[in-house]
């Protein structure tokens, strides 16, 4: 089997040994056509329609071509096989007309079937046109990023012409050269105005031949103060409070972009090594960080959500995610006695979870009116990342509490997304103890499932560091890192206390661990006896409450429970098996206790 929703371990491993050619059969989607070099002699293709994300279509003959192209095995065959399958309904046709033999009147009864109805079908006359009709031809679409142009700014040497060779040396028509050079002086611009980028004096850019307008409009950076005063400002709007003043945040300067490209500029040198804006909102997150209070306990989660809310859309995981949480409502419902019509009309509101969504679509709205060429872009809160780091899941947890067996491959992709992100587009000013815990605990996590991603990203930021290429069984130990360890023992500790304060034995058991559901509710039943409350706020948090004996095989976990009368008696006991551990890429718990201290 071979998918883009496969572990890229996994895919690699169907590819070398296709290769090596140990496998007789590869079942997968039209991927495995294009960039892998694998020997095929035949090519079996169930269907000459796809579901490319938006709809469902034929095949364009490039993409055709492309998959039948694989048939036939260079320098051990002189020709390869193409079978495709018919629909459904033209095979039971046929069958039918087998049936009814060469008797006239039986083939004139035959009634023929249709395709399912909405369904797209094709007949062998579509296969044909396939057959003959020529590739499309390859259009360029070249777009500038923040991160692209941050790339060419990296060195002043040379900086004019390596902008001239990508803005104006490329494949793209003379009309579309023109949006790119005023775009790239636009994002210079912003970069600029955020303190990211400064101009060099004296040192020359390049200048513009293509034709461009004598001025453009300037993308700038919303001021801090001002998108702190919107907020308050559409909280207002939303409980019928007027502001005429709302919109009245757009740039009144224009900008010359000749003017600007003609000058060299510098990373300023307050930004960390490998500084970065990879994502379309990167900027934006960049201008959001700033209205974030650093006070507050999750603001390390909500630096995170700013994050995630600017990725591309993991589609399969946040359906997933509305569909748990729709089941969750609906069983709530079913016991709140709601009936059956008004369940519905309560489900259409019910998402996948969207952190600080609307402190980001106030300040996204305040962002677009200075920074026109985001309309094409959406905003997507989302929570992923911060969801498996608040509940202490590991990827494999994750993958089974919602199903993703199938999707493996794109959560994985989507943490390292994130990852880069945090790691990149985040400043260092920005960044405190947790938050940095948080990094280092996703990137452990994503190279304990499949290092291979995070390891090409980090061989391509230091080429000269790269190694030999590591193979999944040779990923490193988890206990190399102990501070990623630290994190996750930590996280899995408190994710146990959390459940014991909503007394959630099953869920508990369910958890890795020593102890059954009986014995936590034993314990469980024993601590309410004594105390009626179980802390889980910020204190309980805290390093007081928790102890780590690290030792050369194992680790000794104490977990103090905070309880109302500040006896601080109870506590969660567990020793960490470092070897098992390791093996398994996550904590491996050979002992676990609850009780108190003093029994």
């Amino acid at each position: 089997v071979h998918h883009a929703g496969m572990l890229p371990k996994y895919r690699r491993l169907v590819e070398t040994l296709a290769q090596a050619g140990l496998l007789k059969v590869v079942c997968g989607t039209d991927t495995l056509g294009v960039g892998i070099n694998v020997p095929i002699r035949s090519v079996l293709l169930t269907s000459l329609t796809k579901y490319d994300g938006r709809r469902q279509r034929v095949l364009r003959a490039r993409e055709f071509h492309q998959i039948a192209g694989r048939a036939g095995r260079a320098g051990y065959d002189t020709e390869g096989f193409v079978v495709v399958q018919a629909p459904e309904h033209l095979i039971e046709n046929h069958r039918a007309l087998l049936k009814a033999g060469d008797d006239p009147k039986k083939r004139r009864k035959v009634q023929r079937k249709g395709p399912p109805e909405g369904q797209l079908s094709y007949t062998e006359g579509t296969y044909d046109r396939l057959v003959a009709a020529p590739p499309e031809p390859l259009r360029s679409r070249m777009r500038v990023t923040h991160g692209l142009v941050l790339n060419l700014l990296d060195e002043v040497e040379g900086q004019g012409e390596a902008m001239r060779i990508v803005l104006e040396d490329n494949h793209e028509e003379a009309v579309s050269q023109s949006r790119l050079v005023v775009r790239a002086a636009q994002i210079i611009a912003s970069l600029e105005k955020a303190d990211v980028v400064a101009p060099v004096p004296g040192a020359e850019g390049f200048e513009v031949t293509v034709p461009v307008p004598d001025a453009a409009e300037v993308l700038d950076e919303p001021d801090e103060q001002r998108v702190a005063e919107l907020e308050i400002e559409a909280g207002a709007a939303a409980d019928g409070v007027d502001d005429p003043d709302v919109e009245e945040v757009t740039s009144a300067d224009p900008l010359d972009v000749r003017g600007t490209l003609a000058t060299a500029y510098e990373i300023v040198d307050d930004l960390q090594d490998g500084f970065a804006l990879n994502q379309p909102l990167s900027a934006f997150a960049l201008a959001v960080l700033d209205v974030l209070d650093e006070t507050e306990p999750d603001y390390a989660l909500d630096v995170v959500s700013v994050i995630e809310a600017t990725l591309e859309d993991p589609r399969q995981v946040l359906m997933a995610q509305q569909f748990a949480a729709r089941g969750e409502a609906v069983a709530q419902m079913k016991a709140d006695g709601l009936e059956y019509e008004e369940r519905l009309e309560l489900l259409d509101d019910v998402s996948w979870p969207k952190p600080l969504q609307e402190l980001l679509t106030d300040a996204f709205a305040i962002y677009r009116q200075s920074h026109p060429w985001v309309y094409e872009v959406d905003l997507s809160p989302k929570s992923v990342v911060r969801e498996m780091y608040e509940h202490a899941m590991t990827f494999g947890e994750y993958v089974g509490r919602y199903q993703l067996g199938r999707a493996e491959g794109i959560l994985l992709r989507y943490l390292s997304d994130a990852y880069r992100a945090l790691r990149q587009t985040v400043p260092l000013g920005y960044r405190d103890d947790e938050l940095d815990d948080v990094i280092e605990w996703l990137g452990e996590l994503i190279r304990q499932t499949d290092s291979s991603l995070v390891d090409e990203w980090e061989s391509l930021m230091n080429p000269a560091d790269a190694g030999p290429e590591v193979r999944p069984e040779t990923s490193r130990a988890l206990s190399a890192n102990p501070r990623a360890l630290r994190v996750m023992v930590r996280k899995a500790m408190f994710r146990r206390v959390e459940l014991l304060a909503l007394q959630r034995y099953a869920a508990l058991a369910a958890l890795a661990g020593p102890l059954t559901e009986a014995q936590w509710r034993e314990a469980g039943e024993d601590y309410f006896a004594e105390y009626d409350h179980l802390g889980t706020g910020a204190d309980a948090r805290g390093p007081a409450y928790l102890r780590i004996e690290e030792e050369p095989e194992e680790w000794v976990v104490t977990q103090i429970l905070e309880d109302p009368d500040g006896d601080r008696d109870w506590r969660l006991t567990a020793t960490l098996d470092l070897a098992e551990t390791d093996a398994a890429g996550e904590p491996v718990w050979t002992r676990m206790d609850l009780g108190p201290a003093t029994r």
